[in-house]
């Protein structure tokens, strides 16, 4: 059994000391709270006044932050409703009630509850419907919900973005009326994470192989993961070797010719164009044809009143 070692009178007095003397630092940071708070709270009840409405919501809301009282709330709820937040003013005034609870001044709850009514009255009412299903969708930046749920918002104007993996990022303005109900649709453009090589070979029936693996024989369309690849088009005993590269989204165009009998092999390999998908028409261009010279050549063508009397 392990003995209780009782604390000596010197030590339960140093730790007395101690509580009290943390009350008593965490008394003067409250005060000091207090009165930066009050400090802020009365340049925001002036700015009020003088309906500098913005610069009011900016002085309350470093008051609240400080030390929120119901007089804070309640004159946060008109800065803001003086600059179109409607939501916020709402959030401000439950607040107001909240605090104040059974014991508020009855005509100062029954003007807060005039003003709640009206606000809400004037809230835009949007639904998302989202194509994919797992799409990401905010509105003005913050994350929103999508489905059979209305989301509650400021009349006026606002930015949804939905974005989702392998699709387009879409964007879209909205304008909404006070009061009024209305659903958008987006539905995300799926852009693709390979790249398409459409190839044409010659003769019809030579033989295709991509980084020595056999691909068949012929023309053919082939999907490939974003890289550097080597083609071998084989006939009659003679091959035709490319090296290529491809990106995600491209649609390249390559056309090769096996020399047949006696031809030079000699080949010189053009590159025409690079076409992406989405573009009106056409894919790159690789063209194979025997040249004059003998010398190949190879070039690289290629973006933001009155205080209330109790705090």
């Amino acid at each position: 059994m392990i003995a209780r070692r009782s604390l000596s009178p010197l030590t339960v007095l140093a730790c007395a000391i101690a509580v009290c003397a943390h009350v008593g630092v965490v008394h003067a940071q409250d005060a000091d709270a207090r009165a930066q708070s009050r400090a802020r709270f009365e340049r925001g009840v002036q700015l009020l006044a003088d309906a500098a409405y913005a610069d009011a919501v900016r002085e309350l809301e470093a008051a609240r932050s400080l030390y929120p009282t119901a007089s804070i709330h309640f004159n946060l709820g008109l800065a803001y409703r003086g600059t179109g937040r409607a939501r916020d003013a709402i959030d401000s005034f439950e607040r107001f009630l909240a605090a104040v609870g059974s014991t508020g001044d009855p005509a100062r709850v029954e003007e807060v509850n005039r003003y709640l009514r009206t606000l809400r009255s004037t809230l835009a009412r949007l639904r998302i419907q989202v194509s994919p299903s797992d799409a990401q969708v905010s509105i003005d930046g913050q994350p929103a919900a999508v489905g059979a749920a209305e989301i509650a918002l400021d009349p006026g104007r606002h930015v949804i973005v939905a974005t989702a993996r392998e699709h387009a990022e879409l964007r879209r303005e909205v304008e909404l009326a006070p009061g009024s109900s209305t659903t958008e649709v987006l539905a995300l453009e799926r852009v693709s994470t390979r790249g398409t090589l459409v190839l044409d070979v010659t003769p019809e029936d030579a033989a295709v192989s991509l980084d020595g693996a056999p691909r068949g024989a012929g023309d053919q369309q082939i999907e490939l993961d974003p890289g550097a690849y080597t083609l071998a088009v084989s006939a009659g005993g003679r091959d035709v070797t490319r090296a290529f590269s491809i990106a995600a989204g491209e649609r390249l165009g390559l056309s090769l010719e096996v020399p047949q009998g006696g031809e030079d092999l000699t080949w010189l390999w053009v590159v025409l164009g690079v076409v992406a998908v989405g573009a009106a028409a056409g894919v790159t261009a690789a063209v194979l044809y025997e040249p004059d010279v003998q010398a190949p050549l190879m070039p690289n063508l290629g973006v933001v009143v009155t205080e209330l009397g109790a705090r």
